[in-house]
């Protein structure tokens, strides 16, 4: 039999059908390959920008004149996975779309409003608002789950590939954040009012101090790991990041560490909250 021959009776046997188990395999690996949305807006209208996950120096370095002791040493660090991060802090009106309350300093008849940083907010307050978010039926069907940002990712996500004191240069001018300056309103401003950073996240320097998930360490940086920093394994103190309408530039520097006892409630403090996927199962 020749070869013509043999290629007949290929072209007329049957082709074996395609498993069904390999068929789901070679659709979750295409569905991994599809990549993250840059933005998505939630239940809440919240827009989060995707951080991609990346290397950075973390702290202070040593010409900084403003440097501080707990800000160094100036380290790398590795961000291992993407997450996302709130375009702006929470506002008045999507914390009280949730929790059913403002409890903010400034609401509309005190020169702010619905679209102003809310305030007077402890880190169990905020806490319970990412966990009570994450619990609303249009997140868990996204597989969204909220949380405050870890401090070494708030870091990162402020400098968003700069190295210099502020995500804007070595300088922070009035047109580019709500601190204290001369002729400062000193009270806070409606979010997303200043330039965003190069990731498109506003007011990361100044409006108000905003909470991250760890405990702070006045030495951690010269024992934390180069991996996903989480903070210590306890302590008295939660940190906050960014500075506030009332703090000068120097305070509002990307690497400044602030410390607050986790029950403070004042009208310079607040929060971003992040958010990672969690893993479908059928």
């Amino acid at each position: 039999m020749g070869d013509e021959d043999l290629g007949s009776l290929k072209d007329l046997a049957p082709r074996p059908r395609q498993r069904r188990d390999v068929k789901q395999l070679f659709d979750a690996l295409q569905n991994e390959e599809k990549p993250q949305a840059r933005v998505v807006t939630n239940s809440l209208g919240m827009k989060l920008v995707l951080i991609s996950a990346g290397t950075f120096s973390m702290g202070a370095t040593d010409d900084d004149a403003h440097g501080r002791l707990n800000e160094k040493p100036r380290h790398e660090v590795l961000i291992t996975q993407p997450f996302y991060l709130a375009e702006t802090v929470v506002t008045q009106s999507q914390y009280q779309k949730l929790m059913g309350k403002n409890p903010a300093r400034f609401p509309l008849s005190a020169g702010g409003g619905p679209d102003h940083p809310v305030e007077q907010v402890s880190w169990t307050d905020a806490a319970a608002f990412c966990a009570k978010l994450s619990s609303q039926p249009d997140e868990q069907s996204a597989g969204r789950v909220y949380r405050l940002p870890r401090e070494a990712e708030w870091e990162y996500a402020c400098r968003a590939g700069e190295a210099t004191a502020f995500a804007f240069g070595a300088t922070l001018t009035a047109g580019q954040a709500n601190f204290a300056h001369e002729g400062s309103a000193g009270k806070t401003k409606q979010v997303a009012r200043f330039p965003s950073n190069n990731f498109g996240l506003f007011d990361m320097h100044g409006n108000v101090w905003e909470w991250c998930s760890d405990w702070y360490g006045e030495d951690y940086y010269k024992s934390s790991p180069s991996r996903d920093p989480q903070g210590p394994a306890q302590g008295k103190f939660r940190v906050a990041r960014g500075g506030c309408w009332r703090s000068h530039a120097a305070t509002c520097r990307a690497a400044y560490r602030n410390a607050l006892v986790p029950h403070n409630r004042d009208p310079y403090t607040g929060f971003r909250v992040a958010c990672t996927l969690a893993a479908k199962t059928e």
